[in-house]
């Protein structure tokens, strides 16, 4: 059962209300609310609502419910559709065609209802859907469950109510933990805005984001995502020493280190005037940032949108190498951690081949407080490193150490 049943989070397209009777029963029976529709229009109405919801979809063919629902799609005009899931309700002879069509993305699921052979099937497409939407079924109580089945031993009912016992405490300390969160970030924001020291325990922060996989509590974890990126905003555009050397995890983020740093800032200057003689004038530097976080990309390029600086960013190696073999660029930050590949084997593959951009410098990107790979990277040709987050002291030095220029916008 849904803990929001009042709105209408399920809807069933079909022609042939008959053919499809155990499905709406199976679901009504399990409380699920069902809105069964008929035509094309009606999907359109319900797409244009702002409830999220899962749309079923039956037809003769696992073709024709393609067509039902990108007509529907294509009704709504340039009207913004509700965050929506759809399933194809295909025959057993379609299943192969909508498997791979489930792989390819085009539908969220299938499930073959014409007749029906699993009955708690559609069960769980919709719980999974469900959470991916951000809902969830009301908790059942699982001693009740172990209790209720009598051919299970004494030993067994006592084992997993002591195994249910334990994940329940589990999840009551992660709720805590994000309740904590959530108020730290408060606070610091308000600090901030006082300009007064914030103190935030980043490896908190950064450990409870990192264990957070179910789609079930993203409404909280996109809210925490929110104000920590806000928090951000606040401290990258004004000081880093908003934030105590305790929230800094001890190491000093936005130095940028090499055997040569030059700890001076370089001069931030307006656009040239329009007299002046532009062969003279270096234009706009290049800059690829290569680095698979949606955060710090988010937080990094909001760094540079004061300057005029063109940012080019790269969530991968693979995609990296590509760029960097297209367009030569005047400065590249490197992370030393990327999901294909180690930042040190590409840049080792760019300076030991001859390309447009084996002499661009390369900085590494690292949160890593252990030096040795970073001094391998430097040994390799890297020009540097910068331990995250970055500020906007580290741009000035970093663009003063390569003499780049760094126009206001």
């Amino acid at each position: 059962m849904l803990k929001n049943s009042k709105s209408n989070h399920i809807i069933l397209y079909t022609c042939d209300i008959d053919d499809d009777k155990l499905l709406i029963d199976t679901l009504n029976n399990f409380k699920l609310r069902v809105v069964v529709i008929s035509s094309i229009h009606d999907i359109s109405l319900h797409i244009k609502e702002e409830t999220p919801k899962i749309i079923f979809i039956a037809a003769e063919q696992f073709q024709e419910t393609l067509r039902v629902y990108f007509e529907a799609l294509d009704g709504i005009h340039n009207a913004t559709p509700c965050e929506h899931l759809i399933v194809s309700l295909v025959s057993r002879h379609d299943e192969k065609e909508a498997y791979e069509a489930f792989a390819a993305g085009i539908i969220d699921d299938y499930l073959v209802s014409r007749p029906l052979y699993e009955a708690h099937r559609p069960l769980v497409i919709c719980e999974h859907l469900l959470k991916r939407l951000g809902l969830c079924f009301t908790e059942a109580n699982g001693v009740d469950f172990i209790n209720q089945n009598q051919n299970y031993s004494e030993y067994s009912k006592a084992i997993i109510a002591k195994g249910l016992e334990r994940k329940e405490e589990l999840r009551q300390d992660f709720e805590q933990s994000i309740s904590n969160i959530d108020q730290a970030l408060d606070r610091a924001t308000e600090q901030i805005i006082r300009e007064q020291t914030a103190k935030l325990d980043l490896d908190l922060l950064k450990s409870t984001l990192s264990t957070i996989r179910s789609d079930e509590i993203r409404p909280e974890l996109l809210k925490i995502q929110d104000k920590a990126l806000s928090l951000l905003q606040k401290v990258i555009v004004n000081d880093p020493n908003l934030l105590t050397e305790e929230a800094q995890q001890t190491d000093t983020p936005a130095d940028v280190a090499s055997d040569k740093t030059d700890t001076t800032e370089a001069p931030v200057v307006n656009p040239p005037p329009l007299n002046t003689d532009i062969s003279k004038v270096k234009l706009p530097p290049n800059l690829l940032l290569i680095e698979d976080d949606p955060m710090s990309i988010h937080t990094t390029t909001l760094l540079f949108k004061p300057y005029k600086v063109n940012v080019t960013s790269a969530y991968s190696g693979r995609r990296a190498l590509m760029l960097l073999n297209q367009q030569k660029f005047d400065l590249v930050l490197l992370d030393i951690s990327l999901p294909d590949t180690n930042g040190l084997y590409l840049l080792d593959q760019i300076k030991k081949n001859e390309s447009q951009n084996s002499e661009t410098p390369f900085v590494m990107l690292t949160g890593d407080k252990n030096k040795n790979t970073v001094k391998k990277a430097i040994l390799m040709g890297a020009k540097g490193y910068i331990i995250k987050p970055m500020f906007k002291s580290t741009i000035i030095k970093l663009f003063k150490q390569h003499d780049l220029p760094l126009y206001l916008a």
